[in-house]
């Protein structure tokens, strides 16, 4: 009898599967803005974001290292990425994806052996298109923003101005528009563009389509595939300049100061995020959310950026399955529910309709249907610090945007041959 039962307990012991070691996995998530001890908003929500994924997955032990944001937080992050030191994932925007992806080696793991067929339609094509490169998406997207045209709702009424329903502006209309609330007192349109910032790339994008030709790779020599007819599109936006349509500091102002110039009604119209629209809210400004015009290209689009979740290619597989695991529940609809406030900008997944279900916000999510996010085939820094100072350029009449096109391009020939 003895030995039947010893038999017994072998076969549960094989059968039986083994309950995981608690932290049996430990992994180390870089978050910016995350002070240990804090009570800061990056903190807080971080720390309840990792105990609920903890309560979920007990044999994971997440360490969160602090990464200042700016520069600073930059290089610390790429420190310990090149030195492979305890990092397992990170958070970065969509456009620095290129300086992480060398051309030789790898220090990235792609995510798509952990996406679901649920997860796919749930981001959308757009999300992950820009957070793929060679047919790998590398990055979890966690929130979309969608730049908009924010109205001053008193203005538009003293001067009876009524949007066209289910439809932006065609670019005559907007033109007209612009021309019946300009005055001495008011300025048509402003919007932040102190690099690198870019909130006027819609006026280009209803021009000329996407600023970068979807697929194109870079030319052997290095230059950018870009839109055809991006010369045009500057054209087109430095006639609204040249016509006085414009606020006078339009192409080098930053966003606290256009904010400051629309709050006190010195500006009609204002391409902005929607991070905006929390203060407009708070000070009880009346204004209306607009998609921008169509132009030339003939259909809507605005573009926004990403915030994403990168894993770490630490050559241990079981680090990359806990920290994919971690990324994925940091940007699901799961982590809205058992962290209230995990999502301080519009989510990347359409299933989440937490930042749509207030009034001031629901415009919000048609025009994000219409974003088409900028993904440069070069390093983030080269937009920062070529393309969008040279497109401004052209914009303050400062060359011509066929001078400025050319710049661009010398410059990222010159990128290629370091």
């Amino acid at each position: 009898m003895d030995r039947v039962l010893l038999n017994v307990f072998f076969v549960l012991l094989v059968l039986v599967p083994a309950v995981p070691k608690a932290g049996a996995v430990e992994i180390v998530l870089f978050q910016r803005g995350y002070v240990a001890g804090g009570t800061g908003p990056a903190t807080e929500l971080t720390d309840a974001a990792v105990k609920a994924f903890r309560a979920r997955r007990p044999d994971v032990t997440v360490k969160v290292a602090g990464v200042p944001w700016g520069k600073e937080g930059d290089l610390k992050l790429r420190t310990a990425l090149l030195a492979r030191r305890r990092i397992d994932c990170f958070r970065l925007a969509h456009d620095q994806l290129p300086a992480f992806l060398p051309r030789a080696g790898r220090l990235l793991a792609p995510v798509d052996p952990y996406l679901s067929a649920a997860d796919r339609a749930d981001f959308g094509a757009a999300a992950l298109a820009a957070v793929s490169r060679e047919g790998r998406v590398w990055a979890w997207p966690l929130w979309s923003t969608a730049l908009a045209l924010v109205a001053n709702q008193d203005l538009l009424t003293r001067h009876q101005i009524q949007p066209p329903p289910g439809r932006p502006w065609t670019w005559a209309e907007f033109r007209d528009v612009l021309k019946r609330v300009s005055s001495g007192k008011t300025h048509g349109l402003n919007a932040a563009a102190r690099p690198p910032l870019f909130e006027w790339a819609p006026l280009l994008l209803t021009h000329c389509g996407p600023l970068f030709v979807e697929g194109a790779p870079l030319a052997s020599d290095g230059t950018i595939p870009l839109a055809p007819h991006l010369a045009q599109a500057l054209s087109r936006v430095c006639a609204l300049r040249e016509a006085g349509l414009l606020a006078p500091g339009f192409g080098v102002d930053d966003d606290s100061a256009v904010q400051a110039d629309f709050l006190a009604g010195r500006t009609a119209f204002l391409l902005t995020s929607p991070g905006f629209i929390k203060t407009l809210v708070r000070q009880k400004f009346p204004f209306a959310i607009l998609p921008p015009p169509t132009g030339d290209w003939g259909r809507p689009i605005t573009t926004g950026a990403l915030g994403c979740f990168a894993v770490v290619d630490a050559g241990d597989a079981a680090r990359t399955r806990a920290a994919q695991a971690l990324c994925r529940f940091l940007t699901s609809a799961e982590i809205a529910r058992a962290v209230p406030g995990w999502y301080l900008a519009p989510p990347a997944r359409g299933s989440i309709p937490s930042f749509y279900d207030q009034p001031a916000t629901g415009p919000l999510a048609a025009i994000l249907k219409t974003t088409h996010y900028l993904t440069p085939p070069v390093s983030g820094g080269f937009m920062d610090g070529t393309l969008i100072p040279n497109l401004q350029a052209a914009l303050l009449g400062e060359r011509t945007p066929e001078q400025a096109i050319a710049a661009i391009q010398s410059a990222a020939r010159r990128a290629v041959l370091k």
